[in-house]
């Protein structure tokens, strides 16, 4: 048994709303399941292809980017001045 407002504006409006919804959600895992691939990718490069300098620069930039090592260069800083 079929609602009462098939046919009509307000049912397509709803359909449309609940279409739009759904591609929302659609785009935002496929942005989520490109950005694991990307982090997958780029993992099994590190593992596998990478040498040495690349894998000491890499760890640097992560290693950047922590509050730790922040803390860390401060702290080094006013010991040497």
């Amino acid at each position: 048994m079929l609602p009462r407002n098939v046919g009509t504006i307000q049912y397509l409006w709803d359909m449309i709303v609940l279409m739009l919804i759904g591609l929302i959600l659609i785009l935002i895992g496929a942005f989520y399941f490109i950005k694991f691939m990307f982090l997958v990718v780029k993992a099994v490069y590190y593992r596998f292809f990478a040498n040495e300098r690349q894998l000491d620069n890499e760890l640097m930039s992560q290693m950047k980017r922590t509050s730790d090592y922040k803390d860390f260069e401060k702290g080094i800083d006013k010991l040497l001045n």
